[in-house]
């Protein structure tokens, strides 16, 4: 298991030293991310580059996991996702100054002193990365697949010429 990651960090000065940053966030401070899934799977983990790119603009970025336990939306049952997103996230000193960041990241407003809650930024982009409706992928045993696929087979109308075929069938034994 990674050490944890720092609760709060300076992101410019992390950004002009170049630093990578590689740790977990513990499950107990994901409380948003555990309220929209059905439960969460231990510990969140983060690999966090900052750097400033070539016009001068602190950023970070990197990759986001977590495993979650979800409902499938196709079948009501339970059903285990890794949750995986890319970090890409530049720093503004004021609200104002974001339209200045290019549109490659994110912005996120972080004032010249304070720091960086990192948890909340592994939070964020975790809960940015949960599907709309979740379902099983494809190839995964899924109940409510297969009742779909007996539905459409079921409701899939006979051939247009079946018809027309009995017709004259029955035409020919007059």
């Amino acid at each position: 298991m990674p050490d944890p990651l720092p609760e709060r960090v300076e992101p410019y000065r992390l950004a002009r030293q170049g630093r990578t940053l590689r740790g977990s966030v513990a499950g107990l401070q994901l409380a948003r991310l555990a309220g929209a899934v059905e439960a969460l799977d231990g510990d969140a983990e983060a690999e966090l580059s900052f750097a400033l790119d070539a016009g001068g603009v602190p950023h970070v970025a990197g990759r986001v996991r977590a495993r979650v336990r979800l409902v499938c939306q196709r079948c009501l049952e339970p059903m285990d996702l890794v949750l995986e997103a890319p970090v890409r996230v530049a720093f503004a000193v004021t609200e104002a100054a974001t339209s200045a960041l290019p549109g490659e990241y994110e912005p996120v407003v972080v004032e010249a002193g304070a720091g960086l809650a990192l948890a909340e930024l592994v939070e964020d982009e975790l809960l940015l990365a949960l599907p709309i409706v979740p379902r099983h992928g494809p190839g995964e045993a899924c109940a409510g697949r297969a009742r779909l696929e007996a539905l459409a087979e079921a409701a899939r109308p006979p051939g247009a010429l079946a018809g027309i075929g009995a017709l004259w069938r029955q035409r020919d034994r007059r």
